[in-house]
């Protein structure tokens, strides 16, 4: 009976700021929210109103450290940046929305001051100058791709899929060796994922994250880890 008395009934009304967006069944008062949680005290009225007010004011520079430190903070944990990836997958932007910050950021340039900070030794992605170096022979595009096919085209960490069309999959080394291209050491990411783990958290934690997405690979598609070995295999003996 109780359960019964849980369940929501019938279609759920929209969120009375009027967004447009459905409200949540409240399953301990037994009826719908009038509103999403955090529209209650902000409609789109008052919305548009703090907007407004903020707009062109810029931040402290010791608001703008304490907003990065708690970013970091955040994400420094892989565990829990992997349950974020999880719950925003398949998540995408409107097209309103990709317009409009296509509109605020036309036309923005960074000062010599920003370009000179992010440069070389001082960008935060620096890695001794690697990405000048050039790319191992036996790393081949038939290589990388057949890297996705055994991962089945799917980020390993958040579960973006892409049948290799269009944009493709990153792949990405486990111990940050490029020059260390065998199978096990390989796997692939999305754009998204890759990034962040070059900038946020600790890398010996990533590493045992990924380490141990690699042993459930192995065990899950043995046959296509294996085709991948042979074909490393064969690159080895023909570049070197």
């Amino acid at each position: 009976m109780r359960e019964e008395l849980l369940k929501p009934r019938g279609k759920a009304p929209l969120c009375a700021c009027g967004c447009g967006n459905p409200v949540k069944w409240d399953k301990w008062h037994k009826r719908w929210n009038n509103y999403i949680n955090g529209h209650t005290a902000r409609c789109l009225k008052t919305r548009a109103k703090i907007s407004k007010f903020h707009k062109g004011k810029e931040k402290s520079a010791e608001h703008r450290e304490n907003l990065s430190k708690a970013a970091k903070k955040r994400f420094e944990n892989p565990a829990e940046r992997m349950k974020i990836s999880k719950f925003l997958t398949g998540k995408k932007l409107s097209a309103e929305t990709k317009r409009k910050i296509s509109v605020a950021n036309t036309g923005k340039k960074k000062s010599e001051e920003h370009r000179r900070k992010h440069i070389g030794l001082n960008n935060s992605q620096w890695k001794n100058g690697i990405s000048l170096e050039n790319k191992p022979s036996e790393l081949t595009d038939e290589y990388k791709q057949a890297i996705r096919k055994r991962d089945n085209f799917t980020c390993q960490f958040c579960g973006h899929t892409n049948n290799g069309e269009k944009q493709k999959l990153d792949i990405h080394h486990i111990d940050e060796d490029r020059h260390n291209n065998c199978p096990d050491n390989i796997l692939t990411l999305c754009r998204d994922c890759h990034a962040e783990t070059r900038t946020i958290g600790d890398k010996v934690a990533w590493q045992r994250v990924y380490s141990s997405l690699m042993k459930k690979i192995k065990r899950q598609n043995p046959e296509g880890h294996q085709a991948c070995v042979e074909l490393y295999e064969q690159n080895m003996k023909i570049y070197y």
